[in-house]
């Protein structure tokens, strides 16, 4: 955060002796304070000062360690939120007492997955939630969290777009309606499952499988079709009896209909444009002799 993008070194330095507490924050968060200012207000009496100092991506490694032993958890949480805290750093803090401490260093990317992994198991819902939302989340975490017993923890999960598709399918039909709108609005989500929220499920979870199918671009239907998508594509599941075609225009989705039907129906010529060719050939060819 910048308290201004012209603030001067001098400026910063004489607003970080102000007496207001706020005033030391915002320079303490700056990232055109110097290594010198950041050095002193680490040492501020305040733990919210320290704690943005913490944060601060300019701060450095040894004073981002020192700060990590400081006796306030939020300052300790500031240092697990840095961006550029070192793995290290960080392998430190998933073991810290402190559940908010435990749960900032679960969200950063720069944890090693080992780490994340210990995390996924903690006692604390909202650490085992934080493991969910890391982009880093390898599969075998999202499958182990998925039939977590807390909902939010299910949430993140069905949230994370590194979510495989197999274990969305399974989390469409999970008893917590917030987890299959999460489902829903996932880009992971595979179309039938979509359809099938759209058409079946209560009005949160219809409407957002809704909303992401009509977002779906003509480039991502022209890839499905091209992998075998088709109108007459039938459901096994949620649907039966029902094809791709009967579940898109049931929800009015006639735009997404008329591109299929032209992709499907350009694929078919282009399939047959080779054989009318070459039965074009041969009837020159006979016409010749």
């Amino acid at each position: 955060m910048n308290l201004t993008s012209h603030a001067s070194p001098k400026l910063l330095a004489t607003l970080s002796t102000s007496d207001c507490r706020y005033t030391r924050c915002r320079v303490a968060a700056d990232n055109n304070s110097s290594l010198e200012l950041l050095t002193i207000l680490a040492r501020d009496d305040a733990w919210q000062v320290r704690g943005d100092v913490a944060r601060n991506d300019n701060c450095p490694k040894d004073l981002l360690a020192s700060l990590a032993k400081d006796d306030v958890p939020g300052v300790r949480c500031g240092c697990a939120e840095n961006s550029k805290a070192p793995t290290e750093l960080l392998a430190i803090l998933a073991t810290d007492t402190n559940m908010d401490v435990r749960r900032a260093a679960a969200e950063n990317p720069n944890i090693s997955i080992v780490h994340l992994m210990d995390l996924a198991k903690d006692a604390e819902w909202v650490v085992r939630k934080a493991t969910a939302t890391n982009p880093r989340a390898p599969t075998s975490l999202l499958v182990l969290l998925s039939s977590d017993h807390e909902g939010d923890v299910r949430c993140s999960v069905a949230a994370n777009p590194c979510c495989p598709a197999e274990q969305l399918i399974t989390l469409a039909s999970d008893a917590d309606l917030l987890v299959r709108c999460r489902v829903a609005t996932n880009p992971n989500c595979p179309i039938a499952t979509l359809i099938t929220l759209a058409n079946h499920d209560g009005q949160y979870p219809s409407s957002s499988a809704k909303n992401t199918l009509r977002s779906k671009s003509a480039e991502f239907w022209c890839a499905a079709v091209s992998q075998g998508l088709s109108l007459s594509t039938p459901f096994r599941e949620g649907l039966p009896g029902k094809t791709l075609g009967d579940a898109l225009l049931a929800l009015s989705m006639v735009d997404a209909y008329h591109i299929i039907q032209e992709l499907e129906i350009a694929h078919q010529l282009n399939e047959i444009e080779p054989t009318l060719r070459s039965e074009s050939t041969r009837e020159k060819s006979k016409w010749s002799m």
